[in-house]
């Protein structure tokens, strides 16, 4: 149970980073976040090593779970769980994300956020 908690807690942190364009996405959201959307964009899936259909493929394997089994969850619907996914790209996209940021925040503000590497 605990180790379900964490990854649905995981992927919900991670939707509020990557999650839908609508106009309700958090403050937080990569779009709301980043200047050159075309040039994140670009590099995320460079850093990847991955193309923009690879990339939607697992970003709606992702909303699917989050949909279903962790936002809105309803057990009278009679859905069981038929896969957990994985969050290798997940992690990646949080790492590529933090280090946008960090160095957005060096550049033009001259913070320098620590920890200076998420991976360790």
């Amino acid at each position: 149970m605990i180790f379900a908690n964490e990854l649905d807690v995981s992927l919900l942190e991670w939707s509020k980073l990557f999650d839908s364009d609508d106009e309700e996405r958090q403050p937080v959201h990569w779009k709301n976040v980043v200047a050159d959307q075309d040039a994140f964009r670009a590099g995320l899936l460079a850093a990847l090593g991955i193309d923009a259909r690879t990339w939607a493929a697992y970003w709606h394997e992702m909303k699917k779970y989050r949909d279903t089994h962790v936002a809105h969850h309803d057990p009278r619907r009679g859905e069981s769980l038929k896969f957990y996914p994985k969050l290798d790209l997940a992690l990646a996209t949080a790492c590529y994300y933090y280090d946008h940021v960090r160095n957005d925040l060096r550049r033009q503000f001259s913070i320098n956020q620590q920890p200076s590497d998420i991976r360790g």
